[in-house]
């Protein structure tokens, strides 16, 4: 999880940085353009923003069709339990999911990445703990935390995760403080350096956190509940992550702690990143889309058993 902050920030003059944006951008005297969709809440986007894109001839650089579904496909198990979702169930719609179905010759299709310094080699016989899930507590994930809580195992602490959220919620400015931004992700990523095994997942939703790339970066093995598009994007059960219920989180780490396996598994998640997912391989793989784009070949992109295709008019 990377923050980014701004000495001075103030929300009213971002707002008003981009309604400037939204107004200039139609005008611009550019022949392709490019709106990033990379980090997008797309589930409570809107049809206007969507037309607002189309109404500007852009291209949308960001998630494709793979790795969204419609609303009636979330599962309502995870929907119901969320409070992030239940908050916005008034404004959630498949506007987005719509627009990248019928539109796939304006999307630049990309995923998060990771960066050089996010890399570790550190073994897993040297790291301290067994298991760590770092991150928001949603739903899988507090399902995961209590199927750890009756074990033995040795969970990576996640105090500092605490600390600053409950200091937010009192109205301190911890992530907007640089200094205290960068400790937070120090101490981010040092639990992923020094676990063996991290979960995560997704939300109802099923989009796909970066923490899908930055745990494998980091050396750990991935275990994980898939989210969309997770075959495509190169991930094999048991080959570079495992796949496992929240619930049987427990016995899933007690069995593989030990096994000889388990570093094969950490070694070919970190290899997947690196080869498919850094910023060197993310670059290389939109600038392919870009030059299609400009020759006038584009007609979509997509990712298919852990490689990255562009589909080109003849």
């Amino acid at each position: 999880m990377k923050y980014m902050v701004t000495p001075g920030f103030s929300a009213r003059l971002v707002e008003k940085f981009f309604r400037d944006v939204l107004v200039a951008v139609s005008r611009l005297p550019i022949r392709h353009k490019v709106v990033s969709g990379l980090s997008l809440d797309s589930y409570a986007s809107t049809q206007e923003q969507v037309d607002k894109i189309l109404e500007a001839g852009a291209f949308l650089l960001g998630p494709n069709h793979q790795f969204s579904r419609r609303i009636e496909e979330w599962p309502n198990d995870i929907f119901l339990r969320e409070k992030h979702y239940q908050k916005k169930k008034e404004r959630l719609t498949d506007a987005w999911h719509d627009f990248l179905v019928a539109n796939p010759d304006r999307v630049i299709t990309a995923c998060h990445y990771v960066l050089p310094h996010e890399f570790s080699m550190a073994v897993l016989a040297e790291r301290r703990w067994d298991v760590a899930i770092p991150g928001a507590e949603y739903v899988l994930r507090r399902d995961a935390i209590v199927s750890l809580e009756a074990s033995n195992l040795g969970v990576a602490p996640k105090k500092y995760f605490h600390f600053f959220r409950l200091a937010n919620r009192l109205g301190l400015p911890v992530y907007r403080h640089y200094l205290l931004v960068r400790l937070y992700n120090h101490l981010f990523q040092r639990t992923l350096a020094t676990s063996r095994m991290v979960y995560t997942s997704s939300g109802g939703s099923g989009n796909v956190p970066r923490k899908y790339f930055e745990i494998p970066a980091a050396g750990a093995a991935l275990v994980c509940t898939p989210c969309n598009g997770f075959g495509d994007l190169g991930f094999r059960d048991y080959v570079n992550c495992i796949v496992a219920d929240p619930a049987n989180l427990a016995s899933v780490v007690a069995r593989m702690r030990h096994d000889q396996s388990l570093q094969g598994i950490a070694d070919a998640g970190r290899q997947l990143v690196m080869r498919h997912h850094s910023i060197y391989a993310r670059s290389e793989q939109i600038a392919r889309c870009l030059r299609a784009i400009i020759s006038g070949t584009y007609a979509g992109s997509r990712w298919e058993c852990g490689e990255f295709c562009i589909l080109e008019t003849t």
